[in-house]
């Protein structure tokens, strides 16, 4: 699989929005630099990626932070909007960048007991629009695969020019998969040190490999040579710092 980016540890452990908090930041080039890879058309002329779904191999592999720095960058871009959807209906986390706790999501719409308009809110200070995961339903699979949801992402296509999804692990949830049908790709984001190769194998070989876009390595260890860069970029204001002792 193509390596899409690699993650410092000291972002993951923070759990930072670090493209609205430190945007001037080496750390919040890493995740445009990403953006740029994933959306771009491909040299043979294929369409830009317009939907794309986020997953893990397994929990705590610092998936969500991935989507909600990755929809930052998104949002930066002029004349597009973007929407990121918690579709993590088992164990929602985007939720908790969101104040007030939003009161319905994705799963009221799905239900028929909210309209899409008003699941829909704004990120504050920034141009980031997100549809929460909504009520928890003890039956997530099955909602996911109604008939209604197709529809809803064939609607929500034409309303957004990017779209990004934030699934259950794809190991053992088949969540990722059934929306990966969905999408134009898929990402798939790998803790380093902790993810056991068998477990992205059988990640990879979970959703179909043509969809696969490509691997973010978290939370990676920084070399001496790195702790250098990131604690004296002497260009930048708003430098993201990674204390001596780590």
């Amino acid at each position: 699989m193509p390596l899409g980016a690699i993650i410092p540890r000291k972002l993951i452990d923070d759990a930072t929005l670090v493209v609205r908090d430190a945007p001037r930041s080496p750390l919040a080039e890493r995740y445009r630099s990403l953006v740029q890879r994933l959306i771009a058309e491909h040299a043979t002329g294929r369409q830009a990626q317009q939907v794309i779904t986020v997953t893990s191999a397994a929990p705590n592999e610092g998936k969500t932070t991935t989507v909600m720095n990755l929809g930052l960058a998104l949002a930066e871009r002029k004349d597009h909007s973007t929407l990121l959807i918690d579709a993590d209906l088992r164990r929602p986390s985007v939720s908790k960048y969101v104040t007030p706790a939003p009161q319905v999501g994705l799963s009221d719409v799905l239900q028929g007991e909210a309209r899409v308009e008003h699941a829909l809110i704004e990120l504050q200070d920034a141009k980031l629009t997100m549809l929460p995961a909504g009520s928890l339903v003890l039956n997530p699979q099955e909602l996911l695969r109604s008939q209604f949801v197709k529809a809803l992402f064939a609607d929500l296509r034409r309303q957004f020019d990017y779209i990004l999804i934030d699934t259950p692990p794809v190991v053992p949830f088949t969540d990722a998969s059934v929306l990966g049908t969905l999408s134009d790709g898929i990402v798939l984001v790998v803790r380093a040190g902790k993810t056991p190769r068998p477990l992205v194998e059988r990640a990879i070989d979970a959703v179909s490999s043509g969809r696969m876009l490509g691997v973010v390595l978290n939370a990676v260890q920084i070399t001496p040579v790195d702790r250098y860069y990131y604690k004296y970029d002497e260009y930048n204001p708003d430098r993201y710092t990674i204390r001596d002792e780590e």
